[in-house]
C-alpha cells in the first residue's frame, strides 16, 4: 500500500475529533470519532460507539505529548492511563506512519502521538499493531503484510 493511499484513507477521518477514548482488555485503547451509535453485545448489554473507530492491540505502546513520554502500555496504574487517554478529547488523528518494520506512529493534533510497536519478540507477524475502521472499510497494520485496507461490515 502506497503512502499516498495510506493519506487518502486517513483524510476521510481526521475531522472527526474524538469524543470517546479508553482502555480495553488488557492494554488494549480505542477511540471512537464521527456519528455515535449504539450496539449490543452477546450478552446484551449495550456500548456507544463511533462510525470511526481506532483499536490499537497487539503491540506496546507509549502515548506521549509533544514528544515527552506521559504513560505507556505497561503503566500499572489504570487511572493514570485513563487521565492521559482524556487529553485526546476533542483531537483529530491527523496521520499513521510506520516509522520501522513493525513500529507504527500515530499523530494526533493538541501535539499528541502514539508509538507503537510490536518488536519485543511476543508478537507474532501476522498480529495487527492497531485496526481504524472508517465506514464500510479497515486500515491494519501488521508487519507480515503491511498497511491494508479492506471492507468491512461493522466491528
Amino acid at each position: 500500500m502506497s503512502l499516498i493511499q495510506i493519506e487518502e484513507f486517513i483524510s476521510k477521518t481526521s475531522h472527526n475529533p474524538i469524543w470517546q477514548a479508553k482502555t480495553g482488555h488488557g492494554s488494549f485503547i480505542t477511540f471512537d470519532m464521527g456519528i455515535k451509535s449504539i450496539s449490543k453485545r452477546i450478552n446484551g448489554t449495550e456500548y456507544t460507539k463511533g462510525d470511526i473507530h481506532l483499536w490499537i492491540y497487539m503491540c506496546d505502546w507509549k502515548i506521549c505529548l509533544n514528544g515527552e513520554i506521559l504513560c505507556d502500555s505497561k503503566f500499572e496504574d489504570a487511572t493514570k492511563v485513563n487521565k492521559e487517554l482524556d487529553r485526546f478529547i476533542g483531537a483529530t488523528l491527523s496521520f499513521i506512519k510506520m516509522e520501522d518494520v513493525g513500529k507504527i506512529k500515530f499523530i494526533f493534533s493538541k501535539g499528541l502521538s502514539i508509538n507503537a510497536e510490536n518488536e519485543t519478540g511476543f508478537y507474532e507477524e501476522d498480529d495487527d499493531v492497531f485496526i481504524l475502521y472508517a465506514k464500510g472499510k479497515n486500515l491494519s497494520y501488521n508487519k507480515k503484510n503491511g498497511f491494508v485496507v479492506e471492507s468491512s461490515k461493522d466491528y
